[in-house]
């Protein structure tokens, strides 16, 4: 291997580990917990003997995202629902009179 395949070889290591913490993150309800993936600066051309890997990451990745999204409205339709069985808040008074 090269220093570039190497180099590559490590980021898809670290990418497979990334992705494998937000699906556990989104598991467990707490999507906001798992560390974003930040590529390294300078990488260069991913190699060819890296393409098949590479893509198979993107997928599992794309799935990652299709989960969220699928969270995200689902909480969001929650919400909905919640504001609309709760309806608006009362007015409470400003003030009381004592004297009555």
């Amino acid at each position: 291997m090269t220093v570039g395949e190497d180099v590559w070889a490590e980021t898809l290591d670290q990418f497979a580990e990334r992705l494998q913490q937000q699906r556990a993150a989104l598991t467990a309800g707490q999507p906001d917990s798992a560390p974003e993936f930040v590529p390294p600066p300078g990488l260069g051309p991913l190699p060819p003997s890296h393409v098949e890997r590479a893509r198979k990451l993107l997928a599992e990745s794309e799935a990652v995202q299709a989960a969220l999204a699928a969270a995200m409205a689902r909480v969001n339709r929650e919400l909905a629902a919640l504001e609309r069985t709760t309806g608006p808040t009362p007015a409470t008074p400003s003030f009381i009179d004592h004297r009555a």
